[in-house]
């Protein structure tokens, strides 16, 4: 489930990750301040399964009856140009496969291939630079319609599964996975004394021999499973010995290939996996159209019960929710070029020179000049990087001896580098520095206590320099290990202490802050290339739904780039037990404030407090016992969702009320404009006695969204202060809103 798309001292790795953060912080803010101001029974026959009442009718009852509304042929129009015709001819296939009843399993199959042959075309569009207009309507669209045929095409796949067939696929790597746990047993005792007659205890010989014969294992493997279960009657040391892995990885395999083997084939669940199926695909149209939390634990739980009742186990289903809806929610591209700016430093210093070299004593100046960087190294697992010095080291010294005192110019270049790698935990840097030294040392001159005669001077001098010139390769092979002698260690100690400190930082504020507040990722790829690094996390626990895949790769240029999905806002949010409390627009923000302050191991206050207008509608909320908040983005905005009753001084409380706002970021000149785009949707929750009544309580909504949300600047521009150092200036350099990502690109 690697959804690719295509740090260094404390400060500049600790800058990049309240970057991130802060990034998601400052999208939250904006938007909620400006508000508030056992083993599968399969079932078929053993000659041969479809696990389906009527094999023909397909996907006919588990689809939805009619388009969904955000694939209906008005949500086509905005393909112009060239993609007008193919827009059109794509609408009619997809609303064939929902609405025509006549269409029967092979048709079905057929169709979502044409289908599919589209939709790489619409790839190959996205892609192309050339057709960057219509890239925001085409990601949308396809975003929309993969998902929805990938999931027809597992739940015709699931439906037509030979379960016979599966049954002996199981079997065989279940043997396979028997042998293989055998092997490792019996290597693993025969290292230990007395160990192999523990192999013949749990029938080790008899067990290999029945899977590599393909025989009927089930009988042994209850006798084996009796012999763990007895491990009562041994003693402490023995039941020590009989828990360990080996041993437990064995029994595992075992009750794998016993399960395989009982696997019954008959066809009276064919209806209970239709079933499930559209409960499936019911939940996930509702998730589609509100991201409600209820709705994503209905699809949570037909997928479970999907995996006890079809043959594959649900494998097919998996593969697409995995790709579609379990899938990473937020994608973290930096590149080499803007990790390199955060981290070069250059540094001029200056240091006396004394030393004894070849029985010479040697004094002097030298001046070094060092500038620090990056360098990223390709890893498919972590991320790795050098990090890297190079320098120039000029000297002036003079070699005294008795016979005479020798001038020498010194120009000696170096390359340091460090090895760092990073789990998404900590930093890791135990390996040494290495240094690569080219040192070169030029004679200028020389002084004897003959110098001072016309002939022998002359003589003299040059003879001492021809004797030094001699020992050239000597004094440069000295010269590089004083250069080593001072770099690595130094390096080497720097990176300690720096990185220590910071481990000790990003546990305590990020993985125990974040496991804290319940928000530690549930899964996470980090990467690297020669060029970037990625990091992609998913924010998804139990009963909830994470990201989709995105055609789309994020491509950073000479920046960094984030990705948002709106699964990470939904189920931050719904960490933050904001659930069915009654609060005034300041106890919102103060609510809102110290949630993220638990979040991120620091203080978070948005401030801005701004005086709404007098008779601008009622300051308290009711916030809903579910789903109070909900995020959706898509066609380039981000529309919040507010289930919210609201209290009026004076007048009766207003119900619980289902309003949806959307909202546009835009940059113009240096700054973000965000504004409220004029469709704001206001329903009841429960439809009210009368219909003026709700009319009017819309009106006052209306009026309270009106003053609360003027159209707001911000700069587009943020300083990464550096310890020490010059701030660099980043600044946001695109936005983009569609296919449920919110991605920033900042150079």
């Amino acid at each position: 489930m690697d959804a690719r798309q295509d740090s260094l001292s404390e400060a500049s790795i600790s800058r990049k990750r309240k970057i991130i953060i802060q990034g998601t912080v400052f999208v939250l803010g904006l938007i909620v301040l400006s508000f508030a101001q056992p083993t599968p029974s399969i079932q078929g026959s053993e000659e041969g399964l479809t696990a389906s009442v009527d094999a023909s009718q397909g996907l006919r009852g588990i689809l939805p009856a009619e388009v969904p509304l955000d694939l209906n042929v008005e949500e086509f129009e905005v393909l112009t140009g060239n993609w007008k015709t193919r827009g059109e001819e794509l609408a009619a296939l997809v609303t064939k496969l929902y609405e025509d009843e006549t269409l029967k399993t092979d048709g079905q199959k057929k169709l979502i291939g044409q289908i599919n042959h589209r939709l790489k075309t619409m790839e190959a569009a996205i892609l192309d630079r050339r057709q960057q207009q219509l890239h925001g309507p085409l990601i949308s669209l396809h975003g929309r319609i993969s998902r929805r045929v990938a999931l027809a095409e597992a739940a015709l796949k699931t439906l037509n599964f030979d379960a016979s067939a599966e049954k002996k696929n199981r079997i065989a790597k279940a043997r396979a996975g028997v042998v293989k746990a055998t092997d490792h047993l019996e290597k693993s005792l025969r290292r230990i004394e007395n160990g192999m007659p523990w192999f013949d205890y749990v029938q080790g010989t008899e067990l290999r021999k029945l899977a590599r014969e393909g025989k009927n294992a089930s009988a042994s493997i209850t006798a084996i499973e009796k012999k763990f279960a007895g491990k009562s009657s041994l003693t402490e040391a023995q039941k020590s010995f009989f828990s360990r892995e080996m041993f437990a990885y064995y029994i595992q395999e075992a009750k794998h290939l016993r399960a395989a083997e009982n696997m019954t084939v008959d066809d009276s669940n064919a209806k209970a996996i239709r079933a499930e199926l559209g409960n499936l695909v019911s939940a996930l149209e509702q998730f589609e159209a509100t991201n409600l939390r209820s709705a994503a634990g209905k699809a949570r739980q037909a997928f479970d019960k999907l995996r006890d009742l079809t043959p594959d186990g649900g494998d097919a289903i998996s593969v697409v929710l995995r790709s579609y809806y379990f899938n990473y929610n937020v994608r973290i591209v930096i590149s080499e070029n803007f990790a390199d700016k955060i981290i070069r430093e250059k540094r001029i210093e200056k240091r006396p020179v004394k030393d004894f070299i070849l029985g010479a004593d040697v004094t002097g100046n030298s001046n070094t000049v060092t500038t620090s960087g990056i360098d990223f190294k390709r890893s498919d697992e972590g991320i790795r990087f050098d990090l890297t010095v190079k320098g120039i080291v000029n000297s002036e010294t003079q070699g005294e001896t008795k016979q005479a005192t020798v001038y020498t110019d010194g120009y000696h270049r170096f390359w340091a580098r460090k090895p760092i790698f990073f789990d998404g935990k900590q930093f890791h840097y135990n390996k040494s520095a290495t240094l690569s030294v080219d040192a070169n040392n030029t004679t200028t001159g020389a002084t004897t206590s003959f110098s001072r005669f016309p002939i022998f001077g002359g003589f003299a001098d040059r003879f001492a320099m021809s004797q030094a010139r001699r020992k050239r390769s000597q004094s440069e092979a000295i010269a590089r290990s004083r250069v080593a002698d001072q770099v690595i260690p130094e390096m080497n100690d720097k990176v300690a202490e720096e990185f220590a400190r910071f481990n000790k930082y990003v546990k305590k504020n990020y993985v125990d802050g974040l496991k804290e507040a319940g928000l530690s990722p549930s899964a996470e790829s980090l990467y690297s290339t020669s060029h970037r690094m990625v990091m992609n996390r998913r924010l998804m626990n139990f009963g909830e739904l994470g990201g989709n895949f995105s055609v789309q790769p994020i491509n950073p240029g000479k920046g960094v780039a984030i990705g948002f999905h709106e699964s990470m806002f939904n189920n931050a949010i719904d960490k933050m037990n904001l659930a069915g409390k009654t609060l005034t627009e300041a106890e919102f923000k103060h609510e809102f404030e110290n949630a993220l302050t638990d979040v991120l191991g620091r203080d978070v206050n948005f401030g801005g407090e701004e005086k709404t207008k007098k008779n601008a509608g009622p300051d308290t909320f009711i916030l809903d016992k579910n789903d109070p908040i909900r995020f959706e983005i898509d066609n380039g905005e981000l529309r919040i969702t507010l289930r919210m009753g609201f209290k009026q001084t004076g007048k009766k409380d207003i119900p619980a009320q289902v309003v949806t706002i959307p909202l546009k970021i835009d940059i113009v000149g240096d700054d973000l404009v965000f504004s409220r785009g004029e469709a704001v949707s206001i329903s009841p929750v429960a439809p009210p006695a009368r219909r003026a009544l709700q009319i009017a309580r819309a009106g006052v909504i209306r009026k309270k969204i009106e003053s609360s949300l003027p159209t707001r600047k911000h700069s587009r521009k943020f300083n990464i202060k550096r310890q020490d150092k010059k701030p660099i200036v980043l600044q946001i350099k695109k936005i983009e809103a569609l296919n449920g990502w919110l991605t920033l690109w900042m150079e």
